[in-house]
């Protein structure tokens, strides 16, 4: 009787081993890979939109900040800078001190990038450089006499979504 008493708790643990509770579908993750330019050591999950840039500098002259959002344009001689909106039309200088060149077809790429933010006023001479690099007119060049204060980024590192 003590062999039927163990044989049939027996019988039972294996019968409830095959009731396993339904698990739950595994969440769905997405890999997104990047093309690394400069420092990829950062970490991006306090990366700030540059539409929220300014706000987020507040009553600062300059912030480190690790910052997305989507090229608006890029040196068509070298890569050597980019232009992100920021807000209500302006754009954002972004340089790299000439660490790295970006591809010169970056543009509309989406990005995160790690560096400094801060006020700056670009002279005429640059601002000519600037309008030279991405392909403007001599005529455009020209009617470029007055200094810009802007918004100015200077880029430790990039990432480009591929």
């Amino acid at each position: 009787m003590k062999k039927v008493s163990l044989s049939l708790l027996f019988l039972a643990f294996i019968a409830s081993c095959n009731n396993a509770p339904e698990e739950a579908p595994a969440e769905e993750v997405v890999v997104v890979e990047y093309e690394y330019f400069g420092d990829s050591t950062f970490a991006t999950d306090n990366a700030i939109s540059s539409t929220e840039l300014v706000a987020f500098m507040g009553d600062k002259d300059s912030v480190e900040a690790v910052v997305s959002g989507s090229i608006a344009e890029v040196c068509q001689k070298k890569g050597c800078w980019m232009s992100m909106d920021i807000d209500n039309g302006n754009s954002m200088h972004v340089s790299y001190n000439y660490e790295f060149l970006l591809p010169m077809n970056s543009a509309g790429k989406e990005i995160i990038m790690n560096g400094y933010a801060f006020y700056d006023t670009i002279p005429v001479s640059h601002l000519q450089h600037l309008a030279e690099d991405a392909g403007k007119t001599q005529d455009e060049i020209d009617l470029i006499t007055e200094p810009k204060a802007t918004l100015a980024y200077l880029a430790t590192g990039v990432m480009i979504k591929k």
